[in-house]
């Protein structure tokens, strides 16, 4: 049975506004750190069912009108790899718009930023509405082991 290595989630008022992914050689998989931004009241949410299994990639978009509100990881040592669930919410009030694009042409990045901290000064509002992942292994001189990459959709909410 995997064990939860993380389960983050913004408060009942924010929505995920910026990912960082940092793979580290202490750290085995990716050590994601999600941020929230405050933009009003989640509604309608709803909670996916396990996106992939170890070793698969998987593309996730919200439903319509929805941005991710929570990430449930779970790790398993055996298979070097993780379980992904999430949960998308409607704004109450705001609408999600311009949306960037994919950018699977350009590749993965070991180290990804897709976005800047929100704050209620921000307009429009930066919101994670999509994730694509990928796994992956990182190799070295005196290391070698399994960990995932991502790449997110940026959408803004106003």
């Amino acid at each position: 049975m995997p064990r939860v290595s993380y389960d983050q989630r913004c408060k009942n008022d924010s929505v995920m506004s910026a990912m960082v992914v940092v793979n580290l050689l202490v750290h085995r998989g990716p050590f994601v750190l999600y941020m929230c931004g405050r933009v009003g009241r989640q509604e309608h949410c709803t909670k996916s069912d396990y996106l992939n299994r170890y070793g698969e990639h998987f593309r996730f978009h919200c439903p319509q009108g929805g941005v991710i509100t929570a990430v449930e990881y779970q790790y398993s040592e055996a298979d070097e790899d993780g379980l992904f669930r999430i949960t998308c919410c409607k704004v109450k009030g705001k609408l999600v718009t311009n949306c960037n694009p994919w950018k699977e042409s350009g590749g993965f990045k070991q180290y990804v930023r897709v976005s800047h901290m929100d704050d209620a000064a921000y307009h429009p509002i930066p919101a994670v509405t999509g994730v694509l992942s990928k796994p992956s292994t990182r190799e070295g001189a005196d290391y070698h082991y399994k960990t995932r990459e991502f790449i997110v959709l940026i959408c803004n909410l106003e």
